[in-house]
C-alpha cells in the first residue's frame, strides 16, 4: 500500500451554515447520456436528463439506511458511493456503495457498507481510486478507509495522531498528485463571548496510510 500525506487546510469560507433537504450528483454514464442523482431523506433517485430541452425524466429510487448526506463518484464511473446518517448526532451513520450500470446509470448495491463513529458532510475518492476520504463537522474532523480494487469498501486506515481538523470541517478533496488532501472547515459564527467567532486559518500535516 502506497504511503502518502494529508495536508489539513481549515480555510475562512464566505458561506453561512445552510440547511437543505436533499443532495444532488450528475454523472455521464459509459452511454454517453448524462444522469442526475437526487435525494430527499432516505431515498436517492436517478433522473434522465435531455440535455436538448432541459428535462428530467424521473427513473428507479434506491434506499438507504438513513438520510443521504453527499454522494461521490469512483473516477472511473462505475460506482456511487453514497454517505447516510439518522440524524445530525450521527448515531447511526455509514457508507454504501453501488455500481451503476454504464448503459442507464441505474444503481445496484455493491458489497456491505461501512460503519462511521460521526456524522458525514462530504465524502471524496482519491485519484488511484484506493481511498475513500469523509468529513464530519461535529467533532470536525477526516477519516480515510481503504477501497478494495472491485470498488467495494475496505477497512479505515487508522492515524498514528489525530490530524487537527480545525472547526466545522465541511469539504474533502484531495489534490490530483494524490499526494495532498485539502479539509475545508467553515468555522462558527460570532456569539456573546467571540466577537470574531471562531474561525481560523491553519495549516497541518498529517499521515493518511502506508
Amino acid at each position: 500500500m502506497k504511503r502518502f500525506i494529508l495536508y489539513l487546510l481549515s480555510a475562512v469560507t464566505a458561506a453561512s451554515a445552510a440547511s437543505l433537504s436533499g443532495n444532488a450528483q450528475s454523472i455521464r454514464p459509459a452511454s454517453g447520456r448524462p444522469v442526475l442523482y437526487a435525494s430527499v431523506g432516505e431515498q436517492l433517485t436517478r433522473y434522465e436528463i435531455n440535455v436538448a430541452d432541459a428535462t428530467l425524466t424521473r427513473q428507479e429510487t434506491v434506499t438507504l439506511p438513513d438520510p443521504v448526506q453527499y454522494v461521490w463518484p469512483h473516477p472511473s464511473k462505475k460506482y456511487l458511493y453514497v454517505a447516510w446518517s439518522k440524524d445530525m448526532s450521527g448515531a447511526h451513520a455509514g457508507v454504501s456503495a453501488f455500481t451503476i450500470d454504464p448503459s442507464s446509470g441505474r444503481l445496484s448495491p455493491h458489497g456491505d457498507p461501512i460503519a462511521l463513529a460521526h456524522r458525514p458532510v462530504h465524502l471524496t475518492v482519491d485519484p488511484s481510486a484506493t481511498h475513500v476520504l469523509v468529513a464530519y463537522n461535529n467533532p470536525s474532523g477526516v477519516s480515510v478507509h481503504l477501497l478494495k480494487p472491485d470498488g467495494t469498501l475496505g477497512s479505515e486506515v487508522r492515524q498514528a495522531a489525530s490530524p487537527d481538523g480545525g472547526i466545522y470541517a465541511h469539504q474533502i478533496r484531495v489534490d490530483p498528485s494524490g499526494q495532498m488532501a485539502i479539509l475545508v472547515t467553515r468555522g462558527n459564527g460570532p456569539t456573546s463571548t467571540k466577537a470574531d467567532g471562531r474561525m481560523p486559518m491553519l495549516l497541518r500535516p498529517a499521515l493518511v496510510g502506508n
